[in-house]
């Protein structure tokens, strides 16, 4: 398969990274949040060329860690 390029801007990256943040250090409704919102973006139907765009722009580490797993999950989902 072929994937279609993905751009996002800089404030979705940020978006991205603040979610991912979250997701390992908040704590409550807010971290819940943050939890839907990544779980949205590794089912979207993108989620190959978003991850890729993390991986690439994101100096982020828990960004970084949530794309890759996003990429792995997409990979074998799209298969």
């Amino acid at each position: 398969h072929r994937h279609a390029q993905v751009t996002l801007t800089w404030q979705q990256l940020k978006e991205i990274e603040a979610a991912c943040e979250l997701c390992s250090t908040g704590i409550g409704p807010q971290r819940a949040e943050a939890e839907r919102y990544v779980v949205g973006l590794r089912s979207s139907e993108n989620a190959i060329a978003t991850a890729h765009f993390i991986i690439t722009n994101s100096q982020n580490d828990h960004a970084c860690f949530h794309a890759a797993i996003m990429l792995k999950e997409a990979t074998l989902r799209d298969w």
